[in-house]
């Protein structure tokens, strides 16, 4: 199998108008928290491979 990593959601926290788009200062992002933001992604779970086997006697 592969070894694959994939981004399923994360957070980048840079201030912003109410509805969510980026309200760039100057043309530069503004981090609202700390110096520098934070950005913050979660990524998915590796590759899996289920069986599932039945036997009757």
């Amino acid at each position: 199998m592969t070894d694959k990593r994939y981004k399923t959601s994360g957070y980048q926290y840079i201030r912003s108008f109410i509805d969510g788009t980026p309200n760039p200062l100057n043309g530069k992002y503004v981090p609202t928290l700390g110096k520098e933001g934070i950005a913050t992604a979660f990524y998915g779970n590796p590759r899996q491979i289920l069986a599932t086997f039945t036997a009757k006697f």
